[in-house]
């Protein structure tokens, strides 16, 4: 099967450190055109590579942006209401030796997604569970304040997501949510006053797809004070 050399090239061509490595951003090609070509269930609303590289692959590359540099590169990530894979995917491309968990609770896109992450060869290390997030927290995973990352896009009001996510997030671990204009004040503060009140702080807003911004916040490493001798 091929793919339109724009759609490589623009991967390719995209500023570090949201550029994935060739191989990786063949996987992501693979993974687009099985979801244009296999509408059923409905994963996505583009109906060629090129539109689901555009409003698919490159605003979740925004990802990179929310990790600082000079830290190691994310370990554990997970990808709350996946839906159609992203940005779970993304950061799997940008960090391979990450291990990448899509949960979806419907349970009909979770099988689909796992079909795709197999035929693109991401299922070495992108794991999908059929499961409400929820579920994942008492059923012995290991993702109980494990993720480096949780990643967040069109799940729903920051508030909610937050406190949905914050188990999951490990020391120095981040939730990041993908957030469009139509986001209030109102749906904001909320988000800040919920995510203070688990123990996590606000890091520097990051810009994504042009419409969409990354909202992030941190949990704080806790240093363990000096034992007195």
């Amino acid at each position: 099967m091929t793919h339109a050399p724009s759609s490589l090239d623009l991967l390719l061509s995209l500023d570090a450190p949201r550029r994935p490595a060739p191989d990786e951003a063949a996987r992501l090609l693979v993974y687009v055109q099985r979801l244009v070509d296999h509408p059923r269930p409905n994963l996505t609303a583009a109906r060629s590579v090129e539109d689901a590289v555009s409003v698919l692959v490159v605003p979740s590359l925004a990802v990179a942006e929310a990790w600082p540099p000079t830290r190691p590169a994310p370990r554990l990530v997970v990808d709350i209401g996946s839906g159609n894979g992203f940005p779970g995917l993304a950061a799997a491309a940008l960090w391979p030796d990450a291990r990448v968990h899509l949960v979806e609770r419907r349970q009909r896109k979770a099988a689909a997604l796992a079909e795709h992450v197999v035929a693109a060869g991401f299922a070495d290390r992108v794991t999908v569970h059929a499961a409400d997030a929820r579920e994942l927290l008492t059923e012995g995973h290991g993702l109980v304040a494990a993720a480096d990352l949780v990643l967040l896009r069109a799940v729903g009001p920051m508030g909610d997501t937050t406190r949905l996510a914050a188990p999951f997030v490990a020391p120095g671990g981040r939730v990041v949510h993908w957030k469009g204009p139509g986001m209030g004040p109102d749906e904001l503060a909320e988000g800040r006053r919920v995510a203070a009140g688990l123990g996590l702080v606000e890091g520097p807003t990051q810009s994504g797809d042009g419409e969409r911004t990354l909202r992030v916040f941190e949990r704080p490493r806790v240093e363990r004070a000096p034992r007195r001798s």
